[in-house]
């Protein structure tokens, strides 16, 4: 965290957190030092005056950086041949500027100090360092100080590795829906069916930490099962101008125990199963199945319920943190899967997963004392010849996050300063009505946290206004503006309350736009808002599946008695 050259030097102080050796958690305070020396020979306005009309920044940057190998044919006449070429691309996290020394200001030859503290802005992505296939994708951090003004430039800069702030320790259980799959050789010869349902305790967890899944199956087949396994998968999709690589590995896995409802069916027990299910008309033979199912979501949600057949699941301390950006992805997912013989069918279910900070690594520490310590001055500064200051921003200060994506053919190409990048990047001026839907969508696009955005807007008359208001269709867009599925209930669970008339009829709409795997936790959540339960209820269970009736069934008759 310390680097120097020529006249300037940055030295950062030491995180008093738990976030490992150099590391500094998002949300905490970040101080240190940055040592200038100016000189008579420092040329500016003032030239031959002993003076120098200079300024002082100094920036936090935070970007996204990948390098994509890729294969591009080359035709030389009536020939081809094939080469390797790279694509770089970067693009900016955050930006946050400081004014160490005011733009034009007059400084007399001699050697000075600027202490800083600033807050880290909270909800920055843990940093990042991964590689493969001849290329990279990063996250990486830095503190830079640079001159301004016409005098002579000199800038320098010290690498920051940053980690995320751990989320809520709440945990945020799912219950997977039953899969009931057709077992068929590749002869395509049906050999009868199994159902499994599984249930996490928690679909976010840190990386060194365990996650408990349960597991229940019925096997309706002549088919044997090899084994019943829960595997954590993580991907890595990183992406360049058109060309992109993924890197694929399984990071924890565990098989469940083979109990009895598992075993294999005889002869006359799959001929018992198939009477049960084709006596009377055809009416009857849909009710007699509609029931059948509905007994076997029961049976094997209270078997799940019980635990007597479960895994646990260790996430290694090396997994990469779950991200979406604009060039990077990380993803993590669940995979819960029964292994039947060769030349049948294999039952599978998948759950997302979201890997964060492990709530161990708690920020309390972080505070600094109300003076930041000073460090050693550097070699031959005379203590007591230097001139001091102090500078500290309470919040983010002028933090700007997200901004364009710049790609080149070579490293140097894309080596821009994200402070040169034109305005328009950014967003220039626009025609909209400041307090307007779409201004806080466009908003929202670059916004590392959407709840905490729409919280801060809720502290304002203007736009609490507009939240008010809003229609379902509308509160169905900023729900969708989180790009992490996993921050989707909680920007849903934020804009509710705030909403005047919030109807079952909202929830409906929600439920036809987000993923499967949230429908029951949104239901769960969201319920207790709703005005009108007690009359409208049906505008959401018309949505439900069978599964996820049953699943909430306890939820409706709460809401349905308050």
């Amino acid at each position: 965290g310390n680097s120097s050259s020529g006249g300037l030097s940055i030295h950062l102080n030491p995180s008093e957190g738990s976030a490992g050796a150099g590391s500094y958690i998002a949300g905490s305070k970040l101080s240190g030092t940055v040592y200038a020396q100016t000189t008579e020979g420092i040329t500016g306005e003032t030239k031959g005056t002993g003076k120098a009309s200079v300024g002082l920044e100094l920036h936090l940057i935070g970007k996204e950086a990948v390098k994509v190998r890729y294969q591009e044919t080359v035709q030389n006449g009536e020939t081809s041949s094939t080469v390797t070429r790279y694509s770089y691309s970067k693009s900016d996290i955050v930006r946050l500027s400081i004014p160490l020394v005011g733009e034009n200001s007059s400084l007399d030859a001699g050697q000075y100090a600027y202490h800083f503290e600033l807050q880290i802005p909270e909800h920055l992505p843990s940093s990042m360092a991964f590689d493969a296939h001849g290329g990279y994708c990063n996250i990486v951090y830095k503190v830079k100080v640079q001159t301004t003004g016409k005098g002579r430039k000199a800038e320098e800069e010290a690498p920051l590795s940053i980690v995320a702030k751990p989320p809520s320790s709440a945990m945020v259980p799912s219950s997977v829906e039953p899969i009931t799959s057709k077992i068929r050789t590749c002869c395509c010869f049906s050999k009868g069916e199994i159902s499994f349902a599984a249930h996490a305790d928690t679909t976010r967890v840190g990386e060194g930490e365990t996650m408990t899944v349960k597991f229940a199956c019925k096997n309706e087949s002549s088919a044997p099962i090899d084994f019943a396994e829960a595997k954590i998968k993580q991907k890595i999709h990183w992406k360049s101008s058109g060309h992109s690589h993924t890197a694929n590995n399984g990071i924890a896995e565990h098989h469940f125990t083979l109990d009895e409802g598992m075993g294999r069916r005889s002869k006359i027990e799959m001929r018992q199963i198939k009477n049960a299910t084709t006596m009377g008309g055809v009416q009857q033979q849909q009710q007699q199945q509609r029931g059948v199912k509905n007994d076997l979501y029961r049976d094997l949600l209270a078997s799940v319920n019980r635990g007597t057949n479960q895994v646990t699941l260790h996430i290694p301390s090396h997994a990469e943190h779950t991200y979406h950006g604009k060039l990077i992805t990380v993803s993590h997912t669940l995979k819960i899967k029964v292994k039947t013989p060769s030349c049948s069918t294999d039952p599978e279910t998948k759950v997302a997963l979201q890997i964060v900070t492990p709530s161990s690594f708690l920020t309390e520490g972080d505070a600094p004392s109300s003076t930041p310590t000073a460090p050693p001055l550097p070699s031959g500064w005379d203590a007591s010849a230097v001139t001091t200051t102090w500078t500290t921003v309470s919040d983010g200060g002028n933090a700007v996050y997200g901004g364009g994506v710049t790609s080149g053919a070579t490293e140097e190409e894309i080596a821009v300063s994200p402070f040169d990048t034109p305005d328009d990047d950014l967003g220039g001026p626009s025609s909209l009505q400041p307090y307007s839907l779409q201004v806080l969508l466009n908003e929202l696009e670059n916004s590392l946290s959407v709840r905490s955005t729409i919280q801060d807007k809720l502290q304002d008359s203007s736009w609490k206004s507009l939240i008010r208001n809003l229609q379902p269709q509308d509160v169905v867009a900023l729900v969708k503006a989180a790009k992490s599925e996993f921050d989707q209930t909680d920007v849903a669970e934020t804009i509710a309350p705030a909403v005047e008339n919030f109807t079952c009829q909202y929830v409906a709409a929600l439920l036809r736009s987000i993923s499967d795997w949230l429908r029951i936790q949104f239901v769960r959540k969201l319920l207790p808002f709703c005005v009108d339960v007690k009359s409208n209820s049906n505008a959401i269970l018309n949505e439900l599946t069978d599964w996820e009736k049953i699943s909430t069934e306890w939820d409706f008759e709460k809401a349905l008695q308050e």
